[in-house]
């Protein structure tokens, strides 16, 4: 293998590495009501956890926590979850496979329950891979709300919204007329802002699970690197012409800018724009004389980038770019030293690529690796082969 790209390899796993000892202070209880103080690994749970890694100390082992075995489980200030027996209605929320009853088909079961506001009035969500339910508890009871959409005779669709006769009859301030829950919609935001307006009214302390969220949705990296490209050029008239410049590493430096157009889950989803300046020169002697190759160019990647949160600090990232040759390429040609030959104007083609990296705090590091691209586009006899393998560090400026 490469040197250069065992090199890669290993920054990216070491970096890796260091991204995966970050846990977060927090507790659990287990069924037994024992309590034990750690360090949980934080997954940004979307679904209700089966279980979750813990530490008993930063150096110490991962163990796991089997969900039928805890209670309760926080990472205070940011999570909270616990285990009930309750009622709940698994109606499909598909629209394709709504039922034609509108009462809730209820069964008897033991859910792990995210806690969203704690309080006089409590509200948790229960989610996993078909169904997102959300239950309030006003004393020590915890129902489900109730909201089901089902298929009427005549094939529409209708509302089962007694969601909100619950809150009108349990969770409503005494002054608060009926317009306060009559318009409210089965949905997480709406419904957290009613319990705490709710709790604020009663003038009773509550908590709130929830990381705010970062109105920052877009950011700016300033990203140098370094690539090693390989480069081979054919003539299928006089291959005599043909060279294979082998490889060469160049630095390259860009500007990155990422758009967070899914700032739920961390921001876990963006369009990266990085316009970026590379080259690429060398020279070979074949048969005929020599050959000299000057490319440089400006050029513009756009893609799509998906992160995958290990901690508060620490991300891995994969991406995948369309990259786009804007023609800026500075006079960029081969030349061929002999008999006067006329030089060859390069002509850049587009190419896609993809890699992956790592962000920790402000620094990114990245593997990516450019396909296969065309530089003498638009001859009828020229054609070449040019790959790019690229190290590319970042430093978000905001």
């Amino acid at each position: 293998m490469n040197i250069k790209y065992l090199t890669f390899i290993l920054i990216f796993l070491t970096l890796h590495s260091y991204c995966q000892k970050k846990f977060e202070k927090g507790y659990f209880i287990d069924i037994g009501n024992h309590r034990t103080d750690c360090l949980i690994r934080n997954d940004d749970w979307k679904v209700s956890p089966e279980g979750f890694g813990y530490k008993l100390s930063q150096d110490g082992e991962t163990l796991i926590a089997i969900a039928d075995s805890v209670k309760e489980f926080s990472i205070p200030g940011s999570w909270k979850f616990i285990r009930v027996n309750v009622k709940i209605d698994r109606s499909s929320m598909d629209e394709t496979n709504l039922s034609a009853e509108s009462k809730p088909a209820w069964s008897q079961e033991s859910l792990f329950l995210k806690v969203l506001i704690e309080g006089k009035a409590s509200l948790y969500a229960f989610a996993d891979r078909s169904n997102f339910k959300l239950f309030y508890s006003v004393g020590d009871s915890i129902q489900q709300l109730i909201f089901k959409e089902y298929i009427t005779a005549d094939r529409s669709i209708a509302k089962n919204n007694g969601f909100r006769q619950q809150l009108w009859l349990e969770v409503n301030c005494a002054h608060a007329g009926m317009a306060s829950v009559e318009n409210i919609y089965y949905e997480q935001n709406a419904l957290e802002k009613h319990f705490k307006k709710y709790n604020e009214c009663m003038g009773i302390p509550f908590v709130e699970y929830r990381r705010p969220k970062s109105k920052n949705y877009i950011e700016l990296w300033v990203t140098p690197g370094v690539n090693t490209s390989s480069l081979s050029i054919s003539d299928n008239v006089s291959p005599w012409r043909n060279t294979d410049f082998g490889q060469n590493s160049s630095f390259r430096i860009g500007l990155g800018a990422e758009f967070y157009f899914l700032p739920y889950n961390k921001k876990s989803w963006a369009v990266v724009v990085e316009p970026s300046y590379q080259y690429f020169r060398a020279a070979q002697t074949i048969n005929i004389g020599n050959v000299e190759i000057n490319y440089a160019s400006i050029e513009f990647p756009l893609g799509i980038r998906h992160y995958f949160q290990v901690d508060k600090q620490c991300r891995l990232f994969a991406d995948v770019f369309f990259v786009l040759n804007a023609g800026l390429n500075f006079n960029s040609q081969v030349t061929f030293h002999y008999n006067y030959a006329a030089p060859v104007t390069i002509r850049p083609g587009n190419c896609a690529a993809f890699g992956g990296g790592v962000t920790v705090s402000k620094l990114s590091l990245e593997v990516r690796y450019y396909m296969y691209r065309n530089l003498l586009t638009g001859y009828d006899y020229w054609a070449s082969n040019f790959h790019t393998l690229s190290l590319v560090a970042g430093y978000r400026l905001f």
